[in-house]
């Protein structure tokens, strides 16, 4: 019974196994290109979204580090930190210390990091 499966003697069944491979293929060759152009068009706009907070952001973030005003700058973070597109905020000088550190609250780390370099 099994073999017959494999090696059909019958040409219909030869065509209809070959005609279901090939349409198996083809179907999962488009949707896995759906899946690949749907990420990559979520990845966009999460880092068009993330450049449009830095731009809206730097100017205070640097006044406040200019400043010393520690309190605008917990404000500032905490609410970047409340939206729900930002898990952490690290604001690290040229030298690679750290001004400051804002963790997620939930235990995981998230799965990409995205850097936005600011020059102040």
């Amino acid at each position: 019974m099994f073999a017959s499966f494999i090696r059909p003697k019958n040409l219909s069944k030869k065509m209809m196994r070959v005609i279901f491979f090939i349409y198996l293929s083809v179907t999962c060759l488009i949707t896995s290109m759906q899946f690949l152009t749907e990420y990559l068009k979520t990845q966009n706009s999460i880092l068009n979204e993330l450049k449009q907070l830095e731009e809206t952001v730097h100017k205070p973030i640097a006044t406040s580090l200019w400043q010393y005003n520690h309190n605008q700058l917990d404000a500032l973070i905490a609410g970047l930190v409340k939206m729900p597109i930002i898990e952490g905020v690290d604001i690290i000088d040229n030298n690679s210390q750290n001004i400051f550190l804002k963790e997620p609250t939930i235990c995981h780390r998230p799965p990409y990091h995205f850097l936005i370099p600011l020059q102040i």
